[in-house]
């Protein structure tokens, strides 16, 4: 088309939105130029006319309706929330600012969001991101969360220039978490390893800003850790590790900046208490000890531990045997525990014992359990002396009666002298059996002291030793009872003013005390029809099956003990007897069927067992100890796995 222009297509527009203009170019051809300014046609089709351009390929560019936000971000040391769109050119609104929520599940938090490159609205400018800062205590609460979410609405930012667009709205969007978030935390105790985990892998990590505390002590971490993946392990010195052996709970403080991930974000602070102790090594037994004096039991173990069944660790010098109660006190490594005056008039004389420790018998802080020792030697410390309780001389035979107060290895009878008005004679050769000592005058030191109308004893120092070799002080002018029976027992009893019964390990051992209106006393079996044998406490026992009475002869206290088929005991119909009892003080091997209304009303009792009932067969302890209100003892080392009754077991017993 010869003297005429072409047209071809340019591009002009904004963004990512396109518009189409035709600009005229010089045109040469074999065809003449328009005429009056009509165009050739192009390709056979008229040119467009008052300036209406041809769409392209058929169809209108669609306007920019919606921007799309790339990707969410969540610093969790500095609180930025970051919303992010790789739309060019867009700008916060200039009306409002508008508010988003941020999430964990569990917590939530509203916050109003700006454009960083803007300072507050109504001013408006260009930038790709929308930024809320969440402040705290809420910055805490995301400080270690992974599954973050965002809600936001739509028209947080714009588009720029002449083109309509607003960012659309976000619903429970996830979100990125920019930092390494701590996961778990375990402690070896052991070899003093502590490992962090974190949820992605770390590149460094900063050992000055970890410390673990157990009590009163801090162990802060100087060196850097061992890194692998997304776990950091540091390795607790010595000193510090022994100061936290023992320790139940441990506290872990992880500051910020610990540790680096890959992508150059620290840690946010971290603080766990109770940590998870890895502790695989079971205590073992040290030492034990014995003190005759006070009937103390010590046994060191190697950490401390605590106590899960004291009938599994038993004191023993071959002709008897105690349990340790659940009572015994833990100081750290070791447990002590006073035995009670009965158990403790067992070993007295005792120069060798052992302790026996069965599996489950303790365990440590973090439940190893103590596997079996058995046969471990006590060392017995005894600094007591013997004294000489009283003395006593048979006119009828001659023979001298001394009663110490504890059993005597050897007495030196030249060194002891009786004395009656001017008269002295000395013992000689005395003879010993268990505490007493017993020395027959001849004829002639007999005639000395036969019209004497008051004897005395004396002796020096050294003149009779007891089984642990303390001596006898020096004593001077102790009584001598001239008497007419000859009988041990009798100087026993006298000297001693007790009513007491001999009885085993495995008996079922209580005290009681009658008046002179009153001086039966019945045990109550509950129906059971087994056969048994009740100890009276006053040298007389009977064989029963069903309930057993007895009238003692004198008023006073009796310790009865019971052996044999024997698994119910009850305070009777009426409960008339129920105040007599007044020590329950061995449970011994009994396998008991059942402790309703066992004690019930018995007000006076009190608890010296240092064993614990065998309860297997127990299902019901309904009012076991009602209103036995003297009753306080401790029930910790009782397994009452199979019982289901329990009702007002406890009522009105006030001193528990």
């Amino acid at each position: 088309m010869a003297g005429g222009a072409d047209y071809v297509r340019g591009n002009a527009g904004f963004g990512h939105v396109s518009q189409t203009a035709y600009v005229p170019v010089p045109f040469t051809g074999a065809v003449a130029p328009p005429v009056n300014g009509t165009l050739p046609p192009i390709n056979g089709t008229a040119p467009p006319v008052n300036g209406t351009l041809p769409p392209i390929n058929g169809t209108a560019p669609p306007p920019v309706t919606s921007i799309q936000f790339s990707n969410v971000t969540y610093n969790t040391v500095t609180g930025e929330l970051r919303l992010h769109t790789d739309y060019a050119g867009i700008l916060f609104p200039p009306t409002e600012r508008k508010n988003v929520t941020l999430t964990n599940n569990t917590h939530s938090v509203t916050l109003p969001v700006g454009n960083p490159n803007c300072p507050d609205p109504p001013d408006a400018c260009v930038g790709n991101d929308a930024v809320a800062v969440v402040g705290e205590p809420a910055r805490a609460w995301f400080a270690h969360s992974l599954g973050l979410h965002v809600n936001a609405p739509a028209g947080i930012l714009e588009a720029a220039g002449n083109v309509t667009g607003l960012t659309a709205a976000l619903n429970h969007s996830a979100v990125t978490v920019l930092n390494p978030a701590f996961l778990a935390v375990t402690y070896h105790a052991d070899n003093g390893t502590l490992a962090l985990q974190f949820s992605e892998a770390i590149k460094t990590a900063n050992g000055s800003l970890v410390s673990l505390t157990g009590g009163a002590h801090t162990a802060k971490i100087l060196d850097n850790a061992t890194v692998s993946n997304n776990t950091a392990s540091f390795v607790l010195p010595a000193t510090d590790r022994d100061k936290l052996a023992d320790m139940p709970h441990l506290t872990l403080r992880v500051g910020e900046g610990a540790v680096i991930n890959m992508a150059g974000y620290s840690n946010a602070e971290y603080v766990a208490r109770d940590i998870s102790i890895s502790d695989v090594t079971a205590p073992v037994f040290l030492a034990a000890a014995y003190y005759t004096g006070n009937g103390t039991v010590s046994v060191q173990f190697s950490e401390a531990i605590k106590i899960m069944n004291g009938s599994k660790m038993r004191l023993t010098d071959g002709a008897h045997t105690v349990q340790i109660s659940g009572r015994a006190s833990a100081h750290d490594d070791t447990i002590t525990e006073t035995l009670n005056d009965i158990n403790r008039a067992k070993f007295a004389d005792s120069r060798t014992m052992s302790f026996a420790i069965l599996r489950g018998a303790a365990a440590d802080d973090v439940g190893n359990q103590i596997n079996a020792s058995l046969g471990n030697p006590v060392t017995v410390h005894d600094t007591t002396k013997p004294v000489i309780l009283a003395a006593a001389y048979h006119t009828g035979n001659g023979t001298v009666y001394v009663q110490f107060s504890e059993s005597i290895r050897t007495v030196n009878g030249s060194l002891m002298e009786i004395v009656g008005g001017a008269s002295t004679v000395s013992l000689d050769t005395a003879t010993v059996n268990g505490s007493i000592a017993a020395a027959t005058l001849g004829f002639a030191d007999r005639t000395v002291v036969s019209d004497a109308t008051y004897l005395s004893l004396t002796a020096p120092p050294g003149a009779a030793y007891d089984m642990h070799d303390n001596h006898l002080d020096a004593v001077r002018n102790i009584p001598v009872d001239m008497v007419w029976s000859a009988a041990e027992a009798d100087l026993v009893a006298a000297a001693s003013g007790a009513n007491a019964a001999s009885f085993g390990v495995d008996d079922f051992v209580t005290t009681w005390s009658v008046t002179d209106t009153d001086k039966t006393i019945v045990i109550h079996v509950g129906g059971h029809t087994g056969t048994y044998t009740v100890n009276w406490g006053d040298g007389k026992s009977d064989t029963k099956s069903g309930n057993a009475n007895h009238t003692y002869a004198s008023a006073g206290s009796y310790t009865v003990s019971i052996s044999g088929d024997f698994e119910r005991f009850t305070t009777g119909p009426g409960f008339a007897n129920a105040r007599q009892l007044v020590a329950l003080v061995q449970w011994g091997n009994a396998s008991w069927s059942s402790m309703q209304d066992s004690f019930r009303y018995a007000s006076d009792m009190v608890y010296t067992a240092t064993d614990a009932p065998d309860l297997s067969r127990v299902t019901d302890m309904s009012s076991m100890f009602y209103a036995a209100s003297s009753f306080n003892g401790d029930l910790s080392a009782w397994n009452v796995s199979s019982v289901t009754d329990m009702s007002s077991m406890f009522s009105r017993a006030s001193s528990f």
